[in-house]
């Protein structure tokens, strides 16, 4: 089933997070489910390192939802 472009399931963190979740996967090539699974681990561990990366998000989205 193909989900439809602006989804009202998304919130703006979510298309923030899967926008550089997507940018850190697909730095290089992935060839096999194997090197996909090794990039999303990847991916995942330096988003958790990046403290304060979605904050910006967050206060934007706090103030529309605050409107």
């Amino acid at each position: 089933m193909a989900w439809p472009p602006k989804s009202p399931d998304f919130t703006p963190m979510d298309f923030v997070l899967w926008s550089h979740t997507k940018a850190l996967i697909y730095t290089s090539p992935v060839d096999s489910e194997g090197d996909l699974i090794a990039c999303i681990v990847g991916a995942a561990a330096t988003l958790r390192q990046q403290s304060g990366i979605f904050e910006r998000t967050r206060v934007s989205a706090a103030s529309l939802s605050a409107v």
